[in-house]
């Protein structure tokens, strides 16, 4: 799966193939078939670790939080726009564009987004935190196509202070 990744981040998605992948692991064509049956499974292995680690992150950055109303979208917020570059690895960006085009992972990315906000119930459906992820969504992938995020940091704060005020449902 490291080499996938390597590769992947290297020269995009599609140079994710099984002799590709064999290769740069060191092992034969059969060795990567009895580890995964397909390409499909790899990605889908990928896909799936790299939601784990999302959840790890946004898990430990919304267990600090002493709010829970908008805990789930703070961290969300934290995790695309900290630092000066987004948290997530190249990996996910590949991945993020893939799935725009794959039914299975678009469905995967629902499954899990809808799991996180079950977990954290005070972010589901609140209309305000959703505008709020949809603007990082928004953000986060109009850079990675090279599009310039002005005010960076005004913007991470401008969202963060919007998920305080976000009315709570009930």
């Amino acid at each position: 799966m490291d080499e996938a990744k390597k590769l992947a981040i290297e020269s995009g998605i599609s140079a994710i193939t099984v002799q590709a992948v064999a290769s740069a692991a060191g092992v034969t064509k059969g060795g990567f078939l009895h580890h995964f049956p397909s390409k499909q499974a790899l990605i889908d292995a990928i896909f799936e670790e790299v939601l784990d680690q999302l959840a790890s992150e946004i898990g430990a950055r919304a267990s600090k939080d002493r709010v829970a109303h908008g805990a789930f979208t703070r961290a969300y917020i934290d995790l695309a726009f900290g630092g000066e570059e987004p948290a997530m690895d190249q990996t996910w960006i590949a991945l993020s564009l893939l799935m725009l085009d794959d039914p299975a992972l678009r469905m995967k990315w629902t499954e899990w987004l809808n799991d996180q906000l079950s977990d954290y119930g005070e972010d589901q459906g609140n209309v305000e935190l959703s505008i709020a992820r949809f603007a990082v969504d928004g953000a986060w992938l109009a850079q990675h196509f090279g599009v310039a995020i002005p005010e960076r940091k005004s913007m991470h704060e401008a969202l963060t202070k919007s998920t305080f005020s976000a009315g709570k449902r009930g």
